[in-house]
């Protein structure tokens, strides 16, 4: 129904409005309660007059109606445990899609060498398995219900993408873990033929929360076209980020220091560009409008601007620039510019989530 009231993309006279309200405090966060209308009420002086004498008589004018039902206003009902469960997913479905990319690119000749076995081998497929569960436990407690979960399963809806996802989570998870199996026991013919599918379903992880928050048709600002191409981005930077910081434990640069530098520079590029367009661009209708400058001039403009823009962004492009032009300090910058590229991540995701929700339903 509200998919045929709400025109993101055709706003017009006949769009439904919810910021109309006849509340004094059209708020999202605020709490309103219904008065109800006593038969007896009269307007102004007059006995009421009614066609039907068991129906209370109503006003015709719409500044004097009363409110007599209303949707709860306490809080946005997604908060930070859907933020963070963004983050997590990332990380967990990123580093196994770069651990395939480096993979492809210099190994799975023979045997692999001791540190690529290590990091792309061994430790991409624990991480990823570690944030997979964690995004996975943050999605069952974020249910109102969360003993229920397993109905996800055995009552699934097949129209539902919380459903699909819960699918491509626990594939990707075993993915991981034949991943590791084959890394630990040296099945380098095995590990190579689990590429492509790593690679699809981290895709799949990565990309299917964007038809999840579709489903959310009255929620304008996540209908946006860019979200799709911005968690797939997100994930290579959250994995090339993770990955980067263990690198700690390589004790000099190598080609794989290199690749993840240049990895994780060009995704921290190409999302600051994605997340630029999607809150400074042009939008399809003033919901969305409203939800952007929420963020960027808002109550959450000192997260975008200091945690995202300056933290997340500015900081991780100069050290990774610095990284590639001096070789001897590579490692340590490259672990310094994951871990702020990780918090400007989660922050970005904290806005978007709370500015979707800034604008009222009803």
């Amino acid at each position: 129904m509200w998919s045929t009231m709400l025109r993101p993309h055709h706003e017009d006279e006949r769009t439904f409005d919810p910021s109309q309200s006849l509340r004094a405090n059209n708020d999202v966060h605020t709490d309103s309660h219904a008065t109800p209308i006593s038969a007896s009420t009269s307007h102004n002086g007059r006995k009421p007059v009614t066609l039907n004498p068991l129906k209370a008589y109503r006003p015709a004018d719409p500044a004097k109606a009363h409110i007599v039902y209303d949707t709860p206003k306490n809080s946005a009902p997604w908060g930070w445990m859907v933020s963070t469960y963004l983050g997590t997913k990332s990380i967990g479905a990123g580093v196994m899609l770069v651990a395939a990319l480096a993979l492809a690119l210099y190994g799975l000749h023979g045997s692999l060498n001791g540190a690529m076995n290590a990091l792309f081998g061994i430790a991409a497929p624990i991480i990823g398995g570690l944030f997979i569960s964690l995004t996975l436990v943050l999605l069952v407690a974020d249910l109102k219900r969360p003993e229920r979960a397993l109905f996800l399963v055995t009552k699934a809806n097949p129209t539902s993408w919380l459903v699909w996802g819960g699918y491509i989570l626990g594939i990707f998870g075993l993915i991981e873990a034949l991943w590791f199996g084959s890394a630990i026991f040296g099945l380098y013919g095995f590990l190579r033929v689990l590429l492509i599918p790593a690679a699809l379903f981290g895709l799949a992880a990565a990309g299917y929360t964007a038809f999840l928050f579709g489903q959310a048709e009255g929620r304008d600002f996540w209908q946006s076209p860019l979200l799709l191409p911005i968690l797939l981005v997100q994930a290579v930077l959250a994995g090339s980020a993770a990955l980067g910081i263990l690198t700690l434990f390589i004790h000099q640069a190598s080609p794989i220091v290199t690749l993840l530098t240049i990895t994780l520079l060009s995704a921290v590029v190409v999302h600051l560009l994605l997340v630029l367009m999607e809150v400074f661009g042009s939008h399809s209708n003033s919901h969305v409008a409203t939800a952007a400058q929420y963020i960027t001039g808002g109550p959450l403009r000192r997260i975008f601007t200091g945690l995202f823009l300056g933290v997340g962004c500015a900081v991780p492009i100069v050290l990774l620039i610095v990284a590639l032009l001096v070789p001897i300090a590579q490692i340590p910058l490259v672990v310094i510019a994951g871990l702020v590229a990780l918090i400007g991540l989660f922050a970005y995701e904290h806005c978007f989530v709370v500015a979707g929700q800034s604008v009222a339903l009803s």
